[in-house]
């Protein structure tokens, strides 16, 4: 008994040295290779391809983000920025201009009016129309055909489902939105539960807000705030659990439609890429849903990427967006003029679904 007894010490012993020192890792020695002034939200792994950026703001601001203690980090209310990106060996320069409203969000109005009709766009960077003008946007785009209607676009870069319900929660206490449109993807999985892949690559990741769902009645949504740091090495370490990230999508997404169905709003989702383990789950849970069912590192026969924005990163361009696009108006269309739930049309591709690595620079 008294062996045993020591057998288990040794072994907590060990456990908690190994904990210690990968915390010792995390909070210290990776902080002095990472910016203090919140310059990216997320770093650029491995690219060796030099560029360079001019900024011009409205303000004094060379980014348009900010930490915030509920959802990590958030826009700036009423900011303007224009990126110029500059590249070696390629013609084109890359320039955008990111107008972020009264409301917090890019708009086809800059400044927006109460008494207006609106929709809301909710979800990540591909939401956001990353490295896009305004008018290049699915978002944009889909207000075109619906002229009765303004947007406002509250998606973030580098945000996990998540932190957009909370940020819907958080906005449909003040704005009536009759529909809103949900952008979804394959890699908010693991950013919804913060596992150590996405920790790696994140900056300020102990402050970002997750939750995961452990089992059926079991919620775990630990604080932004955690006091006792070496509890987020095990976090970081559950959320890596593949189950467990299914889990937690699913719940947030059940979730999402209990609060739009709470505010008489009607949800669209729109599925990028191709997320086939999610559809079978959006149709039994009668969710309006479609798929772009796009792989953005699809080539044409010049060895080109068709829907890539960027050379060193897979951003939709605006042929992707026009195509979010049309499936989105495919959903309203038919919302408008029927009861039922609408069936999307997924090809039968046989291509593996693609993971995506999103680089964000400046926005």
């Amino acid at each position: 008994m008294i062996y045993q007894l020591i057998i288990i010490t040794i072994a907590v012993l060990g456990v908690t040295i190994i904990m210690l020192l990968c915390e010792f890792f995390l909070r210290f020695f990776k902080n002095k290779l990472r910016k203090e002034n919140f310059d990216n939200i997320k770093r650029v792994p491995n690219v060796e391809l030099k560029r360079s950026y001019e900024i011009n703001s409205y303000g004094n601001e060379n980014q348009n983000s900010r930490k915030c203690d509920i959802l990590g980090w958030d826009m700036i209310k009423n900011s303007e920025i224009s990126v110029k990106i500059k590249v070696p060996y390629f013609e084109k320069n890359y320039y955008c201009k990111y107008i972020i409203n009264n409301y917090g969000a890019r708009s086809n109005s800059k400044k927006t009016n109460p008494d207006d009709k609106y929709f809301g766009i909710f979800g990540c960077s591909i939401s956001y129309g990353f490295a896009l003008n305004e008018e290049s946007t699915f978002a944009n785009l889909v207000q075109k055909e619906m002229l009765d209607y303004n947007y406002l676009n509250f998606s973030v870069p580098g945000y996990s489902l998540y932190q957009s319900l909370i940020k819907y929660k958080l906005k449909s206490k003040d704005i009536k939105f009759d529909f809103i449109i949900l952008g979804i993807h394959q890699d908010l999985e693991r950013r919804n539960t913060c596992s150590i892949s996405w920790a790696d690559i994140i900056n300020n990741y102990w402050k970002i807000p997750r939750t995961y769902k452990i089992v059926r009645f079991f919620n775990f949504s630990p604080t932004n705030k955690s006091k006792i740091e070496i509890i987020n090495i095990l976090k970081f370490f559950i959320g890596n659990i593949r189950f467990i990230q299914i889990l937690t999508m699913r719940s947030l997404l059940l979730e999402f439609q209990k609060e739009c169905i709470k505010n008489n709003t009607k949800l669209y989702i729109i599925c990028f890429d191709k997320y086939n383990s999610i559809y079978s789950f959006l149709t039994k849970n009668k969710f309006n849903w479609n798929s772009a069912h796009l792989n953005l590192e699809q080539k044409n026969f010049k060895n080109e990427y068709i829907y890539q924005l960027m050379p060193w990163d897979n951003h939709p361009n605006m042929e992707a967006n026009l195509i979010f696009a049309k499936k989105i108006l495919e959903l309203i269309n038919h919302s408008k003029n029927n009861s039922d739930i609408f069936k999307p049309k997924i090809s039968n591709s046989k291509d593996e679904q693609n993971t995506q690595e999103f680089i964000y620079t400046l926005w």
